[in-house]
């Protein structure tokens, strides 16, 4: 058994960027502009840009100046948001237009931020618009393997291979997060829980490696939650800790689950942890139940020591040595060891596993 990933939507998603940080530091903001054909015209001029050098681990800063070109009658709310980078948090949140905007005038912002992972980050600066947030323009941070930036500025002159934010191999602690949005976007496969996992130290060949499990649940009506985790065959793992619980409500504290399981890889080569996060939604059928992916795939090298860690499995998106983002990670390319199986592992009680053991005349019924 292969983890379930959706490779097209995988390379749909590879965005190509600039390989220069002398493009164009401007992204323009272009009153007028139509998204798709039922959008609604957007009434700003102007441009969005970096503060300075942006990069890895330390502030950074991008400034929003935006015209408008007809008076609005309402208050306009600006903000700065990263797309599927889970835990970044950019300050203020957004800033406020008060009303009446009258047409010609300016708004200036500057929102902060601090990358504290390495690959691409698709900033994109957003109108409140009723109640939903309409695009005006996106920047670019790509920061390569080594923590050096290599580009910043404009997405539309951006040439360089996508990579999702992920730990750098050296980072401490190791983490890896996971927002709610899937890298394929697609709805059918957005997640109903965000989490992150927390190694205790870095995976390393013939090293037990503990991780702590931090867990929110994000869509209400969810019971008999467990998991499954699948795991590569070059690793021994231990047992999962207990089951969600038979009922999880965004009202208080059952929305949020803590635990940990440790796993040992026993050769080089790409590791793979798959945990799956089954529950039952409420439903007209007996067996309607959901699942949320959550894949970790590391790679160690012949020295049985990291190379890297992330949520993407490395060779769908590094294919050659030329690749300016792998900086200079260069040998991950020459790692031989890329094939895997899966087993997997299940947490008590195994829900599931009752469902299928019930008697049918109880499943008629629905009685135990």
């Amino acid at each position: 058994m292969y983890l379930r990933w959706t490779i097209f939507g995988i390379l749909v998603a590879q965005l190509l960027c600039g390989a220069s940080l002398a493009a164009d530091p401007a992204a323009k903001i272009n009153a007028g502009l139509l998204i798709h054909p039922n959008s609604v015209l957007q009434p700003f001029a102007g441009t969005a840009q970096f503060v300075g050098k942006p990069g890895f681990a330390r502030p950074c800063s991008v400034t929003v100046n935006v015209t408008c070109v007809q008076t609005m009658p309402a208050s306009e709310r600006i903000r700065l948001e990263a797309t599927d980078a889970y835990g970044f948090v950019i300050s203020p949140d957004s800033v406020v237009w008060n009303a009446p905007v009258d047409s010609g005038t300016t708004l200036s912002a500057q929102f902060v931020f601090q990358p504290q992972e390495v690959g691409t980050y698709q900033l994109c600066i957003t109108r409140r618009l009723k109640s939903r947030w309409q695009p005006l323009t996106e920047l670019i941070l790509a920061i390569s393997e080594d923590g050096k930036t290599i580009y910043a500025g404009s997405s539309a002159d951006c040439r360089l291979n996508s990579i999702p934010p992920h730990p750098q191999r050296n980072s401490r602690p190791l983490t890896v997060h996971f927002p709610l949005r899937g890298t394929t976007f697609d709805p059918m496969l957005d997640r109903h829980f965000t989490g992150e996992f927390r190694f205790s130290q870095s995976p390393a060949v013939n090293d037990t490696v503990y991780v702590d499990l931090a867990l929110e649940c994000q869509i209400q009506q969810y019971s008999k939650v467990q998991f499954i985790l699948d795991y590569s065959t070059n690793l021994k793992v231990s047992d999962l800790p207990r089951s969600w619980g038979d009922e999880i409500h965004l009202t208080d504290s059952s929305r949020f689950y803590s635990g940990r399981f440790w796993f040992l890889p026993l050769k080089s080569g790409i590791g793979a942890l798959n945990l799956r996060i089954v529950g039952k939604r409420i439903s007209t059928s007996q067996f309607d139940r959901a699942t949320t992916e959550l894949p970790i795939y590391f790679v160690t090298g012949d020295d049985g020591k990291l190379l890297l860690i992330g949520s993407f499995e490395p060779w769908t998106r590094y294919k050659d040595k030329s690749d300016l983002m792998l900086g200079g990670l260069t040998r991950l390319i020459d790692v031989k060891n890329r094939d895997y199986r899966l087993r997997q592992v299940l947490s008590k009680p195994d829900y599931q596993g009752e469902e299928i053991d019930m008697p049918a005349d109880s499943v008629a019924t629905g009685k135990k």
